[in-house]
Parts: C-alpha cells; sequence; structure tokens
C-alpha cells in the first residue's frame, strides 16, 4: 500500500508548559507524526490524547545551543476527532507544534530510520545520513529551531508547513522509492542555531525496531539519607525496560528496586568511583514506577537517573571513567551488535554545568540536564563498533561517566549482568 499524505494541523501557542493541538477526525489505523520545536533547551514530559492513542517518541528531547525539539508518532490511530496535549517541564517561551496524517504506514513499527542535525553555523544545513532498508518511505524533514528564520526546504522535499509566528518551525516530507541514504535538509536565512531531525516511514513493519527513551525521572540530594527515589511522572509500560544510573562519590556502593518489584542487575563495565549502571527488562507495567537506589558506605552528593527505554532486552558492555578537565568520557568501549543499538550515558560535574553532549553531535542526543547539580544524561542509536561518548564541562572541572549499551534480541540476555 502507498503511503499517502492526509493533513497536517499546527499551531504556534503562547508561552506555558502545556499545550493542546485538536486535528481533524482522523481514520482509523493511519499513522499520526507530531514535531514538537521549542526555542531554548525545553524538555518533553509527556504526550497524551484524548482518542486512547499512545504517543511514541521518536526522537527524544534533542538538545543543542538554543534549541530544543522531540518527534513523536501513533503507528495505528485511533477514529475520530483528536485533541493532543503536550507536557514540558518548565514553560517555554517559544513552542511550535506540527501533527501530520499519513495513510499506509506500518501499523506496528513503521520508522524505517532516522536522524538528527544540530549546529551553530552554517545556512545550508542537514541531519546526518541514515539507511533506509525497504522501498517506497516517505521521509519526514523536521526543523525544530533555525534561528533567524527558515529560508526554505532543501534536498528536494516538498514543505508543508512553516509557522507564520515561529517561522523556526516547519516540517516537509520526500518520496523515497528505493531503499538507501537520506537527510534531511533545511536553509536558514542567515548563517544561525539549528535543529533539525528526518524520520523514514515505511509500509512495512520494523523486524528490528529502533530502542528509543520513553521518560526519564531524576532525583539529587546534597544531604545524607538512603534510599534515594526517582519516580516516573507517567505510567511505565509493561515489557520496556529501564535504565538507572547512580551517580555518587567514591565510596558509595549502590543497589537499586522499584516499587513494582521489577528486578534490577547491574551492568558490568558501567561503573565507576561510587558510579554504577542497572537495568530491568520486561517491566511491570501500569504504574509510573518509584525506583530507590540505595547506597552503603561514604555519603556524599549523589542523584539517581531512571529511563524507560522501549525495544531493548539484552545489555551488550559499557565502561566508566573520571577525571579532571573540560571534557568528560567513560573511555572507550566495543558494541557487539552491529546495527540499532542504543548507548545511554551520564556524565556528573558538581563543580562546573555540564553544557552538552560532545563527539558526533549528529547521533549522540542529550536527554536531559538538570540544574540543581549539573548531570547529564544522553543517548545514541544506530551505532556500530567503538563507543565514547563525550560530555562538554562549561570549565575545567572534575568529572565521573558511565556509559552502557543495549539492543533488542529473540531472547533477553544477561551473560554480562549481575544481580544487582
Amino acid at each position: 500500500m502507498a503511503i499517502t499524505f492526509k493533513q497536517i494541523i499546527q499551531t504556534a501557542p503562547a508561552a506555558g508548559s502545556s499545550f493542546n493541538l485538536s486535528i481533524t477526525p482522523n481514520a482509523a489505523g493511519n499513522l499520526l507524526i507530531l514535531g514538537i520545536g521549542m526555542y531554548q533547551k525545553g524538555q518533553v514530559v509527556s504526550v497524551t490524547d484524548n482518542n486512547g492513542n499512545k504517543w511514541i517518541p521518536v526522537i527524544f528531547n534533542q538538545q543543542e545551543g538554543n534549541s530544543g525539539g522531540a518527534v513523536y508518532h501513533v503507528p495505528n490511530c485511533n477514529a475520530g476527532a483528536t485533541t493532543v496535549t503536550v507536557t514540558l517541564l518548565a514553560a517555554e517561551a517559544d513552542v511550535g507544534l506540527i501533527c501530520e496524517e499519513w495513510s499506509g504506514c506500518a501499523q506496528h513499527h513503521p520508522v524505517d530510520g532516522y536522524a538528527v542535525g544540530f549546529g551553530s553555523t552554517g545556512t545550508a544545513v542537514s541531519t546526518a545520513n541514515f539507511t533506509t532498508a525497504e522501498v517506497n518511505d516517505v521521509i519526514i524533514s523536521f526543523s525544530a529551531f533555525i534561528d533567524q528564520n527558515i529560508a526554505s526546504i532543501g534536498g528536494g522535499y516538498t514543505l508543508r508547513s512553516n509557522l507564520s509566528t515561529d517561522a523556526w518551525t516547519a516540517m516537509g516530507d520526500l518520496a523515497a522509492p528505493t531503499a538507501g541514504t537520506y537527510a534531511g535538509h533545511w536553509n536558514a536565512a542567515v548563517n544561525s542555531d539549528y535543529g533539525i531531525m528526518a524520520v523514514g516511514l515505511s509500509s512495512v513493519d520494523n523486524p528490528n525496531p529502533w530502542p528509543v527513551p520513553v521518560q526519564v525521572a531524576v532525583e539529587e540530594t546534597t544531604s545524607a539519607g538512603s534510599p534515594i527515589t526517582a519516580t516516573f511522572t507517567s505510567n511505565v509500560t509493561a515489557g520496556n525496560a529501564i535504565v538507572v544510573m547512580c551517580m555518587g562519590v567514591s565510596g558509595m556502593s549502590w543497589s537499586v528496586t522499584d516499587s513494582e518489584n521489577n528486578t534490577y542487575h547491574a551492568c558490568a563495565g558501567a561503573s565507576v568511583a561510587g558510579c554504577q549502571m542497572f537495568v530491568a527488562f520486561g517491566v511491570a507495567g501500569g504504574t509510573a514506577a518509584a525506583v530507590h537506589a540505595a547506597y552503603t558506605g561514604t555519603f556524599g552528593t549523589s542523584a539517581v537517573y531512571a529511563v524507560e527505554v522501549q525495544d531493548i532486552n539484552v545489555y551488550d558492555t559499557g565502561s566508566g571513567n573520571s577525571g579532571t578537565g573540560t571534557t568528560a568520557t567513560p573511555g572507550s568501549f566495543t558494541l557487539n551488535k552491529s546495527t540499532n543499538e542504543i548507548v545511554i550515558a551520564c556524565t556528573s560535574s558538581p563543580g562546573l554545568a555540564v553544557s552538552n553532549p560532545g563527539g558526533n553531535d549528529s547521533t549522540y542526543l542529550l536527554i536531559q540536564i538538570t540544574s540543581s547539580l549539573t548531570w547529564l544524561i544522553e543517548y545514541q542509536t544506530n551505532v556500530t563498533g567503538a563507543q565514547n561518548p563525550v560530555g562538554n564541562m562549561s570549565g575545567s572541572t572534575s568529572w565521573l561517566m558511565i556509559a552502557g549499551g543495549f539492543y533488542q534480541a529473540g531472547t533477553g540476555g544477561f551473560s554480562n549482568l549481575t544481580a544487582a
């Protein structure tokens, strides 16, 4: 079945932290794809609607420079008039929402690749390349942010929307009749900051779904006390995984439990000097799980990050490292799986702010920077070979960093895990 454009709905709402977008009645079984663009580093907490649809992230909370953005989709939507509600972590002054409806897309895993691109220079800007596996895809190109306004879409794409009140948010698409390498292209009016994304949509379900974070729970403390509890805002989906990063100081040893009695395992290699990574696969769903991280040993400034991730059931490998300087790294480690693997990394720097992910900025995406203790979470997907994610500091300071790789296989794997 050919993939066919049906409608587009857009809005540039006033400042705030919660926004609604009303879709003209959509047909059952079609795909809805939503681009969320934000000035500065806005963070999406949840996307819901009144029509019983589950909104699944494709690209979760990309942040860089002045831009923030995300792409969500519903592969098999319910029929009827749909009001989408986007909730942000904090109020933002400029937000652009663009939603499209397409027929003919796969009903479960239609994403056939994606890429992002962001930076601070250039007028002709592009995402990284990504490779599709299927014929007759449609490539969606979304500009979450281009400072000084968008001049035009590039690369042969058809422009569908360019918000007149916030012209830095726009969406277009390209027919992709053959499998191959694609990227999203935009032209800025002048040399500008930008944050852009591209997603390939297929009529064939992807047998090897792309892992992606769904939501983050955070708790930080400068006071003694154990356990430290981080609670998700939205209900956790049964069958997903929860990756937990316990970030402390030398002499702290961690264990992890949660309110749903999921079993957590320590991720071999992904630890250093009081910091340790854990994972629970195939978790129970239906509630906003509270994750409890207990420590023994010397108390120090500490934080717990829990990331719900879909489409992973194997831990691959990881590493941890510490040092002093302007750039943090967990040290190099090599993944065993060739494609569609997710790397999750966390940097701690209580002395100075962590500014953004380094290394290959087109693939390492920033999930969240927190303000009180300046910790960074970042992730990368569709990765191969040797890995060495980077956290950039705002100045020279001491830092700690851990990272680990995860993927989806026919059966779960625990060979590099130990009991928590």
